[in-house]
C-alpha cells in the first residue's frame, strides 16, 4: 500500500532523463497534475476565438482572369529595332503580376470606390503552365468586390495599352527617314559613324542584301588602295574600280532606306495592337470565402492546448514547494524515506482535547483500522532501519524546517510502528515550547520531562505506558519560559544515557529547525540520527535546504526525509 502511495505521489515529479519514452511518460504526467491550468487556457482560447471569429465579417472573393500575352509579332519589332535582352516568363509575369498590385492602380481603385487601404486584400498569381494571370479582390460586399476587380483588370489593360503605345512612338521618332545624322557639341559626325548609326539598328544591319555589298565595297577598297599603290588615279582600272565602288555605295545608301521604310511600316501597324486581353470578367460571389471559422477555432483551440501545457510545466518547475521524493533527492539531495498519508482520524486528535474529547479511539487503533496509513508508516520505517546501522540509530530526533509540518505526528507514528515490532521503544517529546504528543495519545500533559528537568517528577512518573503497545511515552509537562537552558543540562545528558541503556531506541520529537531558537541544534547533540519532516506542497525547497546545511556543519547530516501530510485520494 505504501508502495502504492509513493508510486503515484513521483508521478507529480519531472526526471528528464537520456529515456526518451520516460520523458513523455513525465511530460504527460505534469500536464495531468496540472490539467486545471491546461484546461482553463484550452477553454479560453476556444472561448476568444470563437467570438472573434463571429464578430469578423463575412469576406467575399471576386476573382478576373487576364489573358497576358509575352510579346511576339511586336516582340520582332524591337528586337530589329534596339535589340533589347528580354528576360524569362518568370521575370516577365512577375513583373506583370507586380504592376497589377502597384501603388498606381491601388490608388485610382481607391479613389474611385472610397475604399480604405486595408479594407481590402489583392491577390494575384499566375495559373501554372499558362499565360493567364489570376486577379482576386477580398472584400465584405460581394457586388463591389466584382466591381473592383472587374476596374483594376481595366486600368491595368488600358496602361499596358498606353505603355507599349508610348515605347513605339519613341521608336518611331528615333528612326530616321532616310539617313542619319548625329550631331554632337563639335558638329555633324563623320559618314563612317553614321553608317555605324543606322546599322544599329539591327534589320538594317543584319540585311542579308546589304551584308552582300558591304562584303563587295570592302574587297573593292582593298584592291582600290593595293592599285593605288603602283597606278595614278586616272589609270584605267583605277577609275573602274572607284566606279564600282561608287555603285556599291549607292546600292548600300538605297536598301538601307528600303530597310528603313519598311521597319517603320512594320511598327506603325503595331501601334494599335495589345497583348492584354481579360478572358473571364468577375461576377459577385455567391458564397463568403472567409474568413474561416471553424478551422480557425480549431486552431486557436489547439494553440491554446500547447500553450496550456507549457504554462503547466513553467507553474511545475516554478514550484518551490515539496510534494514528492525527486524534489528531496535532485533538488535539496535528501534521500527519500516515504510519505504519511493524510489521515482524518489522526488530525482531530488535536481539535477534540486529547483523551478528554476524543472520540476516534487511541492512536494504536488507528494504525490497526487504517490500513493505508500503517503500510506508509511501515514503508517509512523500513527505510529508517535499512538506511543505517542498529548502534548508530539508537537515538533517532525528528525536526521540520518549520511550524505544523507534521513532527509530532510522524514521530508518534514511527514509534508505534518500530515498538508493533517487539522493540523496546521511548518516545519523547523534547518540544517544550509547544508539546503535543499528549494530545495523540489522549493523556495528560502533567509531570513531564519539563518537570524531571527542574526535579518536580521522577523518572517513573512522568513515563507513561500506551495502551495497547509496547511503546513508552515521555510528554513534554508543563511549558517552561528557558526551554534552551533546561536542553543544556547535565540532567538531560544523563538521563538520556541512561533511557539509551534500558531501551532498544528512542524517538524524539524536536522542535522545528528554526533559525530564531536554538532548541534543534542544541537536542541533536545528544541524538545519533536525525531525520527531516516536511508538509507536502505547504514546505519549500529553501527552508529544507538552509536546515539541512545548518546539522551538516553541525556533524549532524539527516538520513533521510519523510513528506506528510499527503492527500489519501493520490
Amino acid at each position: 500500500m505504501a508502495q502504492h502511495i509513493d508510486r503515484n505521489m513521483n508521478k507529480s515529479g519531472l526526471n528528464f532523463g537520456a529515456d526518451n519514452t520516460a520523458d513523455f511518460s513525465a511530460f504527460w504526467q505534469t500536464a495531468k497534475n496540472r490539467r486545471h491550468v491546461v484546461f482553463i487556457t484550452t477553454i479560453l482560447f476556444l472561448l476568444i476565438s470563437t467570438v472573434i471569429f463571429f464578430i469578423l465579417p463575412d469576406v467575399y472573393t471576386a476573382e478576373v482572369q487576364i489573358l497576358v500575352q509575352k510579346p511576339g509579332r511586336q516582340d520582332m519589332v524591337y528586337q530589329q529595332t534596339v535589340t533589347p535582352n528580354f528576360t524569362g516568363e518568370e521575370d516577365y509575369y512577375g513583373t506583370q503580376i507586380a504592376i497589377l498590385k502597384g501603388k498606381k492602380i491601388t490608388d485610382k481603385i481607391e479613389s474611385e470606390f472610397g475604399l480604405k487601404e486595408k479594407s481590402y486584400k489583392v491577390i494575384a498569381s499566375r495559373i501554372r503552365a499558362s499565360r493567364i494571370i489570376s486577379l482576386r479582390i477580398d472584400y465584405k460586399e460581394p457586388a463591389l468586390a466584382a466591381k473592383i476587380v472587374n476596374r483594376m483588370a481595366e486600368y491595368y489593360s488600358q496602361d499596358k495599352k498606353e505603355e507599349d503605345l508610348f515605347f513605339a512612338q519613341q521608336l518611331l521618332q528615333w528612326i530616321p527617314e532616310s539617313s542619319v545624322t548625329i550631331e554632337n557639341g563639335k558638329g555633324v559626325k563623320s559618314s563612317a559613324q553614321e553608317d555605324e548609326a543606322v546599322d544599329f539598328l539591327a534589320n538594317v544591319g543584319k540585311d542579308p542584301v546589304i551584308q552582300n555589298l558591304k562584303s563587295q565595297k570592302t574587297e573593292t577598297e582593298a584592291k582600290l588602295k593595293e592599285l593605288s599603290q603602283r597606278y595614278k588615279a586616272k589609270h584605267p582600272e583605277i577609275k573602274g574600280l572607284q566606279g564600282k565602288l561608287d555603285y556599291l555605295n549607292s546600292q548600300i545608301d538605297k536598301q538601307r532606306r528600303l530597310a528603313i521604310v519598311n521597319l517603320k511600316s512594320n511598327l506603325s501597324g503595331e501601334l494599335h495592337i495589345t497583348n492584354v486581353r481579360v478572358l473571364s470578367p468577375a461576377v459577385p460571389p455567391e458564397k463568403p470565402s472567409g474568413p474561416p471559422r471553424l478551422i480557425g477555432i480549431l486552431l486557436s483551440t489547439l494553440a491554446g492546448l500547447i500553450i496550456g501545457t507549457y504554462l503547466a510545466m513553467f507553474f511545475e518547475y516554478s514550484n518551490q514547494k515539496i510534494r514528492n521524493g525527486e524534489d528531496l533527492n535532485g533538488t535539496i539531495n535528501i534521500p527519500f524515506m516515504g510519505f504519511i498519508p493524510l489521515a482524518k482520524e489522526v488530525k482531530n486528535r488535536f481539535k477534540e482535547g486529547g483523551i478528554f474529547g476524543n472520540k476516534n479511539g487511541s492512536l494504536t487503533d488507528v494504525l490497526k483500522t487504517n490500513l493505508k496509513l500503517a503500510d506508509a508508516v511501515a514503508n517509512v520505517r523500513t527505510n529508517v532501519l535499512i538506511s543505517i546501522p542498529y548502534e548508530k540509530s539508537k537515538r533517532i530526533m525528528l525536526t521540520s524546517a518549520g511550524h505544523d509540518e507534521g513532527k509530532t505526528v510522524v514521530s508518534a507514528l514511527l514509534a508505534l510502528s518500530l515498538a508493533n515490532l517487539g522493540r523496546k521503544i521511548v518516545l519523547i517529546d523534547m518540544d517544550l515550547r509547544h508539546p503535543a504528543l499528549h494530545k495523540l495519545f489522549g493523556v495528560s500533559n502533567e509531570k513531564g520531562l519539563t518537570d524531571y528537568l527542574i526535579g518536580q517528577a521522577s523518572e517513573s512518573e512522568m513515563i507513561k505506558s500506551i495502551p495497547g503497545s509496547t511503546l513508552k511515552l515521555i510528554n513534554g509537562g508543563t511549558p517552561t519560559p528557558n526551554p534552551a537552558e533546561l536542553l543544556s543540562s547535565d540532567r538531560l545528558k544523563e538521563f538520556l544515557d541512561r533511557l539509551s541503556a534500558e531501551y532498544d531506541r528512542m524517538i524524539a520529537d524536536v522542535p522545528a529547525a528554526d533559525l530564531s531558537i536554538p532548541d534543534a541544534l542544541i537536542i541533536a547533540k545528544y541524538m545519533q540520527t536525525s531525520i527531516l519532516v516536511g508538509r507536502a506542497g505547504v514546505v519549500k525547497k529553501k527552508p529544507l535546504k538552509s536546515v539541512k546545511e545548518k546539522f551538516e556543519l553541525m556533524g549532524r547530516p539527516f538520513i533521510g526525509a519523510v513528506i506528510n501530510g499527503v492527500n489519501g485520494s493520490i
